[in-house]
């Protein structure tokens, strides 16, 4: 009896140093595992500060790029109230001209009429002046024809 004990126990070894083997075996194969998923980890860690650095300048530069844009857009309001104030001084300037263009065209009318008054009265003092220089040459005349009979009348 007691050798078939033995017998069990000695089974019961074997079967526990193939474990222990396995388990060894097993052992090995995780710690191969574990030493690589310790690289990876550290491979991962780096990317992971370095994709945490280039987020961190990204960041920077497109708060940069933020103000940089506050700062166009103000100038473009700035130069959008420029253009409205121009284009209504551009107005106001083409309301004056256009004033003015009136006013031109009004002063031409009065010309036309004081040039045209003035051609009338040059030719109503041109009339006048011949009726009184024909006034004047027929008076002469007969002045001269009194004079004449005068110097007769003196003669005789």
């Amino acid at each position: 009896d007691s050798e078939s004990t033995v017998s069990v126990l000695n089974g019961e070894i074997s079967q526990l140093q193939q474990c222990t083997s396995t388990l060894a075996e097993v052992n090995k194969h995780q710690r191969n595992e574990l030493s690589i998923l310790q690289s990876e980890t550290e491979v991962l860690r780096a990317a992971n500060e370095e994709l945490a650095e280039q987020t961190s300048k990204m960041n920077s530069k497109m708060e940069a790029e933020i103000t940089r844009n506050a700062a166009l857009a103000k100038e473009v309001e700035e130069l959008k109230s420029t253009i409205e104030f121009l284009q209504m001084e551009h107005s106001f300037s083409e309301n004056e001209m256009s004033r003015r263009d009136e006013s031109i065209v009004e002063l031409e009318a009065e010309l036309t009429q004081l040039r045209e008054s003035k051609e009338s009265i040059l030719q109503r003092a041109k009339s006048k002046l011949k009726e009184r220089t024909k006034k004047l040459n027929s008076s002469r005349i007969r002045l001269g024809y009194a004079l004449m009979e005068v110097r007769e009348l003196k003669g005789s």
